[in-house]
């Protein structure tokens, strides 16, 4: 009842993974909002010194109109690195709850499809026009999910 129209589809751990991003985003308004960017990880993604040096400088000379930078190296389709620019994160925190009308709405049109972070968020950037740029620094790790079905 608290995804309205999730189909999983064998990806069974979409609720989690967005319960997470709305929980780091809480975090982030209540506990750190005193600055401009804010990078989230998934679990799976390569993280090393030099794309730590790439994400600094990365967000240090972005275009101002910027308010989301897909890190994720597979570009539009995954979201294994995303940096959110604070003035974005309410509207995301808003629009991208499972019990918002955005959410049930798009997750009707595709039903019988899964419904991930990834495609929703993509979703919602043109949805909402948010400025974002796709600049390929991270690699996700592919690694096979550990959640037991049983």
């Amino acid at each position: 009842k608290s995804f309205p129209g999730l189909n999983l589809n064998g990806h069974y751990g979409t609720k989690g993974l967005t319960l997470s991003n709305l929980k780091v985003f809480d975090i982030i308004l209540k506990k750190y909002p005193c600055y401009k960017w804010y990078t989230i990880l998934e679990d799976d993604v390569i993280i090393n010194k030099e794309s730590m040096n790439k994400i600094n400088q990365t967000t240090s000379h972005i275009d101002p109109s910027i308010q989301v930078i897909v890190i994720d190296d597979r570009g539009k389709v995954g979201t294994a690195g995303i940096i959110y620019r604070k003035d974005v994160i309410r509207k995301v925190i808003k629009h991208m709850h499972p019990l918002s009308k955005f959410s049930i709405e798009n997750e009707s049109k595709i039903s019988g499809k899964t419904n991930l972070w990834d495609w929703k968020l993509w979703t919602f950037l043109d949805y909402f026009n948010i400025n974002y740029q796709v600049i390929p620094i991270l690699k996700n790790g592919q690694f096979k999910s550990t959640i037991d079905l049983k």
